[in-house]
């Protein structure tokens, strides 16, 4: 949904030519609300079911303290694995942001000045490879690789497709760029995600991967406001030299994954 979503707002902007934006607007109000109901459903659901525990063990891990707690998330690598979820939290974020002002901007620019429905269907096309990639490309790799080796070849896919996407001059030589870039991103979170459970034993696993979250979602909420500022600032003050700027800056935070 993160790749079909900015395609599905391109395909549906400017239906209502007097409110361009109306339509995408409220589907995603309409499944903002579907998914705030599901979870209602379950929370509720879940709330009725019988409870077959009843009493806990002294010394549980539910009542671990504070100290514990900051032992816990010190210990080693739990505080790399945090960093390489805030990074790879930014990147995501970053390149869903950027991409798009990217291709809508003018050529003086560096952009390819693409409409809102072009940049909707190379969006999709990206969607529909990355469906593929995940199904039958990253399990293999994985597989035969082992989690490390994937980690850092996907980074250095990432990285390298990252700096090339500014320089894309064509929708297919974009929309390639994009596939592997974003694929690569994604490959870290998936990744990452096996590397957080990794990195804690069953009892603290509930603790460090909810502190995870929570970095990794300081991290997405950072990427837009800081990439779309830089990328406005650099066009402004550099012109066509600063179009790629924020790329550069996007492209060490995927390479920090494999630290």
């Amino acid at each position: 949904m993160q790749l079909i979503g900015p395609a599905i707002s391109g395909w549906t902007y400017a239906l209502i030519p007097d409110f361009p934006a109306l339509v995408p607007s409220l589907l995603g109000s309409c499944l903002a609300s579907l998914a705030l109901c599901l979870f209602c459903l379950l929370h509720f659901r879940d709330k009725k079911a019988p409870k077959s525990v009843k009493n806990l063990p002294e010394g549980s891990a539910t009542t671990a303290t504070k100290q514990s707690i900051t032992q816990m998330l010190r210990r080693w690598p739990v505080p790399l694995i945090i960093c390489m979820r805030f990074s790879q939290g930014f990147a995501l974020f970053a390149i869903f942001e950027v991409v798009p002002l990217w291709l809508i901007s003018e050529r003086a620019v560096g952009g390819l000045n693409m409409s809102e429905k072009q940049v909707g269907f190379l969006l999709a096309r990206s969607g529909v490879w990355s469906i593929f990639y995940f199904s039958l490309v990253l399990p293999r790799l994985t597989k035969k690789l082992g989690g490390r080796c994937t980690s850092i070849i996907v980074s250095v896919f990432g990285i390298i497709f990252s700096i090339l996407l500014p320089f894309c001059t064509t929708e297919l030589t974009a929309n390639l760029a994009h596939m592997l870039a974003a694929s690569s991103i994604f490959s870290q979170f998936a990744v990452n995600v096996a590397f957080t459970n990794n990195a804690a034993g069953p009892t603290d696993r509930a603790i460090v991967s909810g502190f995870a979250v929570t970095v990794d979602t300081v991290g997405k909420a950072i990427a837009p406001i800081a990439t779309s500022t830089i990328f406005a600032w650099s066009i402004n003050t550099f012109g066509l030299a600063g179009h790629g700027l924020v790329f550069y800056i996007q492209a060490p935070e995927i390479g920090s994954d494999t630290i």
